[in-house]
């Protein structure tokens, strides 16, 4: 049975990603544009399909900016419509993040602080807001490596194919990812 203590620091990593949920969609909805995220929306957004895959451009974040495109599209444009596929990418990025950690360190305070650097992180804070495909990518990739880490312990191979489909879909959402995913 859990004791108190170890219940505690599993709602308090619980809280942070609440909070840190709450202040990506704060600055979703606040913050301007950047031009990394008007050239995505005007050259693979907001383009005609056909223009939008007629070149390659390391901007192009495939599968997030098709989402721009459905998001916009659904609930207008607007600077929060842009974001939401990365906002949606980062809620999944701090719950998968929780996952592995309680995979990796049980219940204690290891969870917690597991959490807090995968989430206060900057350079990763920054982008789980901006309407780039890192959210996405990083989201996935823990995904990828939940299934594997879960794989080398219970086995099932069905966990190796998730962890190929959310390998795939960690590349498809930034190319840079192909590099850890073949590794």
């Amino acid at each position: 049975t859990m004791t108190r203590a170890s219940t505690a620091w599993i709602n308090a990593a619980r809280a942070l990603i609440v909070v840190l949920a709450v202040l990506n969609a704060y600055r979703a909805a606040t913050q301007s544009i950047t031009a990394d995220e008007a050239f995505t929306y005007n050259h693979f957004a907001a383009a005609p399909l056909q223009e939008a895959v007629r070149f390659y451009d390391a901007n192009n974040h495939v599968l997030n900016s098709a989402l721009i495109r459905l998001s916009t599209a659904l609930f207008g444009l607007s600077e929060f419509t842009v974001r939401l596929p990365s906002l949606l990418g980062g809620a999944l990025y701090l719950v998968l993040a929780l996952r592995l950690s309680r995979l990796l360190f049980g219940r204690g305070p290891a969870v917690f602080f597991s959490v807090a650097l995968l989430g206060l992180n900057p350079f990763v804070l920054d982008y789980l807001s901006a309407a780039r495909g890192y959210s996405m990518a990083l989201a996935f990739l823990l995904a990828a490596l939940d299934q594997m880490v879960r794989y080398l312990m219970e086995g099932g191979r069905p966990r190796l194919y998730r962890a190929a489909l959310a390998l795939a879909l960690a590349v498809v959402s930034n190319l840079a990812f192909a590099v850890p995913g073949a590794a």
